[in-house]
């Protein structure tokens, strides 16, 4: 008999190529069990989007961190979060430079379950801290930004 405990998982150092022999047998079965998620590594937080289409999938994912993402290609991956119907904590910490912090703020509002959310943008312009920009008709339950 299959356990129905929920399952936390860190990719911590697994490669792209380790994770993509192993993503196919061990997604398959636990999605649905995953409540907490950390990838360490931005080609697996691509593969995860890419080969497992169907974030509907992970039903139960309360928490995501994600290390080492490419915010420049973020569209996409908000596309995805914004299906995943338990997620209330976001982490991302990013390596490059966000070139529109409004467009990757106004994602993150719209994702309907988040409570909490920290965003690190390793960016060296000149754009005052805090300073963010949203429509008024966007209501969020995010209680810590």
């Amino acid at each position: 008999m299959l356990s129905t405990h929920p399952i936390e998982v860190n990719f911590c150092l697994m490669s792209r190529a380790s994770f993509e022999e192993s993503y196919r047998e061990f997604f398959g079965l636990y999605t649905d069990r995953i409540r907490s998620l950390h990838v360490f590594n931005r080609l697996i937080i691509n593969s995860i989007i890419s080969f497992i289409p169907n974030p509907s999938l992970f039903t139960r994912l309360e928490t995501l961190y994600l290390n080492n993402v490419n915010i420049k290609d973020s569209h996409e991956l908000f596309d995805y979060l914004s299906l995943l119907p338990q997620l209330s904590t976001l982490i991302i910490s990013s390596i490059n430079k966000c070139y529109d912090k409004n467009l990757i703020y106004n994602s993150i509002f719209r994702l309907s379950s988040l409570k909490y959310c920290k965003i690190s943008i390793n960016d060296t312009d000149d754009t005052p801290h805090g300073l963010l920009i949203t429509g008024s008709d966007i209501l969020s339950p995010i209680e810590h930004l």
